[in-house]
């Protein structure tokens, strides 16, 4: 069966919440056509269908996709990076279903955080199979925390763009209650300012420092280099070892097809990583002095400094926009 993507998206979105109902799991289905249908993101064929949902719901999921053939992607963490999801991706089908129990810059409790999106899910459908989406309130909260967690990327800064300019947007009565409820109102700060100027931002809470971390570091190694200092000195060579020489599984990551790949071309991909890391040397080293131990205004700082070439403030026609 050759899948196209469009086509892909859709019936993997609706195997899934099939799936949830069979379970009886609450879910709510993240960003994607649903979120373009309502005018909070571009009109775009997403890459992949994501889902939240509770912790304890995970776990029964994905193993009601594996026995549908999904097999779940390897990921190159070891306890550096913050885990908010798995990755289930199936050998026919050209998309992945990222099932999330969290979402960065919310900073709630993952379950106090599920709860109050909830309340903004509404129904919809995809491939003729209903499933809950967001309302514009909801839409836009995932929307701006997307983007304004790799905003070094000009995708994430395009996606910011559209969000300040074009989108549809919520009115502050509803968008700010929400946020607050999953305190993620210092993590939306650049948001806010750009497009709820009236909004005094200095009265909003400070990003935490696992945000900071996550939106302020984009070059290749630094999570693991500041992880590093964390651990006791009998298990450092360990670790570096395996960040120099990574396992198959761990390159697999980023390529699934070196699951099955051949010692060469393992060695050929280790080779590939290294030279990227060396190449961003002086990225890495930046990010690491901004990012190594440090007083709460330094971090604020840094990420300030990461954030400050955000996109304008949207013309006064766009800033007039409430839903």
């Amino acid at each position: 069966m050759d899948l196209r993507l469009d086509d892909a998206v859709p019936l993997a979105a609706a195997l899934t919440f099939h799936e949830c109902r069979r379970l009886n799991i609450a879910a709510l289905l993240l960003k994607g056509t649903p979120a373009s249908d309502i005018g909070v993101r571009p009109p775009k064929v997403p890459g992949d269908v994501d889902v939240l949902l509770e912790r304890t719901d995970a776990q029964r999921l994905m193993e009601a996709l594996q026995g549908r053939g999904w097999l779940e992607r390897p990921v190159t963490h070891e306890g550096d990076h913050p885990i908010h999801s798995i990755t289930l991706y199936h050998p026919r089908w050209p998309c992945d279903i990222d099932i999330h129990f969290a979402f960065p810059g919310m900073d709630d409790d993952p379950r106090s955080a599920f709860r109050a999106l909830w309340e903004c899910r509404r129904e919809t459908a995809l491939a003729g199979q209903p499933v809950n989406a967001l309302d514009i309130t909801g839409s836009t909260l995932i929307q701006a925390l997307h983007a304004l967690r790799e905003i070094h990327k000009e995708s994430n800064r395009r996606e910011l763009a559209f969000l300040l300019e074009d989108a549809r947007r919520p009115r502050w009565s509803d968008l700010q209650p929400l946020a607050s409820a999953t305190q993620s109102l210092g993590a939306l700060r650049p948001y806010i300012a750009q497009g709820f100027p009236e909004v005094n931002t200095a009265a909003l809470p400070d990003p935490s420092h696992r945000w900071l971390l996550r939106a302020g570091i984009s070059a290749p190694g630094v999570h693991r280099m500041l992880f590093l200092k964390n651990l006791p000195w009998r298990q450092r060579p360990a670790y570096v070892w395996r960040a120099l020489i990574p396992s198959r599984e761990m390159l697999a990551s980023l390529d699934i097809t070196l699951l099955e790949a051949d010692q060469a071309a393992l060695w050929t991909a280790r080779r590939r990583r290294l030279k990227r890391f060396v190449a961003s040397g002086a990225s890495v080293f930046r990010q690491w002095l901004k990012f190594r131990p440090q007083t709460r205004n330094q971090r604020q700082h840094a990420f300030d400094e990461g954030t400050q070439n955000t996109p304008p403030l949207p013309d006064e026609n766009a800033a007039g926009r409430r839903d």
